[in-house]
C-alpha cells in the first residue's frame, strides 16, 4: 500500500511515517507549497497523478495563520485537496487532520476557526477526519519540547496555574491508531481520539522540572473568557460542544502514562 503523507517532517507525521513503515507500507511525503501555486489545481492533480496514492494523510497546517494564504491552507484548501485526491483515486482513502479544539467553543483564535472551517469544508466528503486532543511526547518533541525550554536548566521559573486541562495522547499510540484506520471503509467518519487521564498542563510541567532539579513558581491564570489570549486563560479542553460540527461517529480512548 502507498501512502502519502503532508507535514512528513512534523511532530505526528514522523510518528505516521514509523507506524506506516512497521506495516509494511511505502511512505511517500509530500511537500506542499506555501505560495500562491498552492491554489492551482492543476498543479496539485498532476503532483497526485504522478504518486499514485492509496492513502493521503494531510497533516500541515499553518500553526499561527497570520496571511491570506496561511488560512486558506488551513481552511480552504483540505477540501480542495480531497477532491482532487478523489477525481485521481475514486477508491482511495483521504484522512484529515484536524483537533480537538475545534469543538471547544469559547476558542476563537485563528488556528481554530480556520480548522473549523476545514472541517465545514470536508462535510459531505468521503474524508475521514481524526480530531487529537493534546499530543505529548515524553521525548521532548512538539509541545512538550516547548514546555521543556521554558523550564530547562532554571533554578527558578514561573509557570502558569493551574493551566489548561487536557486529555493528552502519546504521540506514538496516536500514530499507530491513526494507520489502524486505514483498513476502515471508505466512507466519511469522525474520530475523537483522546486520553483515559485528565491532566492539566502543570502536572505536566511538574513532572519536567523533576528531572531539571527547577522550581516552579505558580502564576494564576484567568478563567475560560474568550476575549482574553488564549495563554493565559484556563481551558477546559475535556468539556465539548458540537454546534455546527458533526459528533464524532467514535471516541478513542487511549492509555497515557507518566514515565
Amino acid at each position: 500500500m502507498q501512502i502519502g503523507i503532508t507535514g512528513i517532517t512534523g511532530f505526528l507525521g514522523t510518528a505516521l511515517t514509523t507506524a506506516s513503515q512497521k506495516r509494511g507500507y511505502q511512505v511517500t511525503g509530500i511537500t506542499l507549497p506555501r505560495t500562491p501555486e498552492i491554489k492551482n489545481s492543476l498543479y496539485i492533480q498532476q503532483l497526485l497523478t504522478l504518486l499514485q496514492l492509496d492513502v493521503l494523510i494531510h497533516t500541515a497546517v499553518s500553526r499561527y495563520p497570520q496571511t491570506e494564504l496561511e488560512e486558506y491552507v488551513n481552511a480552504e484548501f483540505p477540501s480542495q485537496f480531497e477532491l482532487i485526491f478523489r477525481s485521481v483515486n475514486p477508491k482511495g482513502i483521504f484522512i484529515h487532520i484536524s483537533s480537538i479544539s475545534v469543538v471547544v467553543n469559547s476558542l476563537q483564535d485563528r488556528y481554530t476557526l480556520t480548522k473549523r472551517r476545514a472541517e465545514k469544508n470536508l462535510l459531505g466528503s468521503k474524508a475521514i477526519i481524526i480530531r487529537p486532543s493534546l499530543i505529548w511526547s515524553w521525548e521532548g518533541k512538539g509541545d512538550a519540547e516547548r514546555l521543556e525550554k521554558h523550564i530547562a536548566h532554571k533554578l527558578v521559573t514561573v509557570m502558569l496555574y493551574p493551566g489548561n486541562l487536557h486529555l493528552p495522547v502519546l504521540i506514538y499510540n496516536l500514530a499507530k491508531t491513526i494507520v489502524d484506520l486505514i483498513q476502515d471503509n471508505n466512507r466519511q467518519k469522525v474520530f475523537n481520539i483522546v486520553g483515559d487521564t485528565p491532566c492539566r498542563v502543570w502536572k505536566l510541567a511538574k513532572h519536567i522540572s523533576r528531572q531539571y532539579n527547577t522550581l516552579l513558581i505558580p502564576l494564576p491564570t484567568l478563567p475560560d473568557w474568550f476575549f482574553l489570549p488564549k495563554i493565559i486563560r484556563t481551558i477546559n479542553y475535556t468539556q465539548l460542544q458540537y454546534q455546527s460540527l458533526p459528533k464524532p461517529d467514535e471516541v478513542i480512548i487511549l492509555p497515557f502514562q507518566f514515565y
